[in-house]
């Protein structure tokens, strides 16, 4: 679990992801995304939305046609690969986003 541990953050035009995986396998997830700008559609009772919720992340190194990677919430599960400092979301659909591992700010 050395490999995950740390910060990921991804965002695309409506909003951002950020994730914290902790040695132990657990950690956060939180998700802010403001539906207007995504879908550029007027949104004025539900524009924004934010998840947060702890994790449970399962890594199963080493193979390259299934994702490694697993990030359980409250809610949903995510299924990532992990290539070099990039955790690459995907589903039945493909890719659907990218995280990419942050350093926090020393000060």
């Amino acid at each position: 679990m050395q490999r995950l541990k740390g910060t990921w953050a991804g965002y695309d035009k409506g909003g951002f992801t950020l994730v914290k995986i902790k040695a132990d396998s657990t950690g956060a997830y939180t998700t802010f995304t403001d539906r207007e700008r995504e879908t550029g559609q007027p949104s004025p009772d539900d524009r924004y939305f934010l998840y947060e919720s702890a994790i449970k992340v399962r890594y199963k190194p080493g193979n390259q046609y299934q994702p490694g990677v697993a990030i359980y919430t409250d809610n949903f599960r995510f299924d990532y690969y992990l290539s070099g400092d990039t955790l690459i979301e995907y589903d039945k659909m493909g890719e659907q986003g990218r995280l990419v591992r942050v350093q926090p700010d020393p000060h």
